[in-house]
């Protein structure tokens, strides 16, 4: 198993107060904090753009990977027996300091978090936690596993309806960029949602899937109409940067195109028509 095969479902309320003013929902991950090519202006130029947000309208997803240490291989190694507990208590207080680093970075966050999934690089501590554990009670939110499934109900004023997503951490998805989104495309065969998110790769982008078909009842169901119900796939991005002069990489080593750094958005905006009533309608931004 190369993570730690665990799914998990959260719900969340989003309050909504114009048709003017969406929420925000900003998934973040492979951040890999630690690793050489880690693109630390960049991550820090994404937490400024976070800061100067309105608060009140942004929440936040994490896909997993936010520290390089340590993977499938180097946690099997880890596991041996044979070392010594007090190197592993080493071990634990390095990365613990590197934890609460990170936490001081994103922590206008804190309670704006939907949920955080692990990813492939990832340390349990002796006591039993993950890094990402750390992390979700810190943020005041909920560890998904390497997939969750979020059913984000917005609220606006009298009103309610949701907006699923189902995010996994990822899978690689080839050279190409039609590769990659076929994985997350794929995603649908898995589990009806509005959004399906994926990371791992470092890929980076927004897709419109198919619109879904289905028939409402008017007049009292007396007659009946077709409406469509958009679904969206979505690259994460990455902030580990790869190709650069005189530094070795698994990227450059099999020839794989250079990360897409940064991250996407989705705006979730309250609509109400005299046919539909309300719903939302959602924008994707890369």
């Amino acid at each position: 198993m190369k993570t730690c095969g665990e799914f998990n479902i959260t719900g969340y309320k989003i309050p909504l107060s114009s048709t003017d003013t969406p929420a925000r929902i900003i998934p973040f991950g492979d951040i890999h904090m630690g690793a050489d090519g880690f693109a630390k202006s960049k991550w820090s130029e994404f937490c400024k753009y976070c800061r100067d947000l309105d608060p009140d309208n942004t929440y936040y997803i994490g896909m997993g990977d936010y520290f390089d240490f340590a993977s499938t291989s180097e946690r099997n190694i880890l596991n041996n027996p044979g070392i010594h507990e007090s190197n592993i208590v080493e071990f634990d207080r390095a990365h613990m300091q590197k934890v609460n680093t990170f936490i001081g970075q994103v922590e206008f966050m804190k309670g704006r978090t939907i949920g955080m999934l692990e990813g492939n690089h990832t340390w349990k501590f002796l006591d039993g936690q993950t890094e990402t554990d750390k992390l979700a009670v810190a943020l005041d939110s909920t560890r998904l596993g390497v997939a969750g499934f979020m059913r984000l109900t917005c609220e606006y004023h009298d009103c309610r309806t949701n907006v699923d997503i189902l995010a996994h951490h990822g899978l690689g998805g080839g050279v190409l960029l039609g590769s990659s989104f076929n994985k997350v495309e794929k995603m649908q065969g898995v589990m009806d949602a509005d959004i399906y998110l994926m990371g791992h790769d470092h890929g980076r982008g927004i897709i419109p899937g198919r619109p879904i078909m289905w028939i409402k009842s008017i007049n009292g169901g007396e007659s009946h109409d077709v409406r469509e119900r958009q679904r969206w796939f979505g690259r994460t991005g990455s902030f580990l940067k790869a190709w650069e002069q005189g530094k070795p990489s698994y990227i450059v080593d099999i020839c794989k195109p250079a990360s897409d750094l940064g991250h996407i958005e989705f705006l979730l905006y309250p609509k109400r028509t005299k046919d539909d009533g309300y719903y939302i309608q959602i924008k994707g931004l890369s």
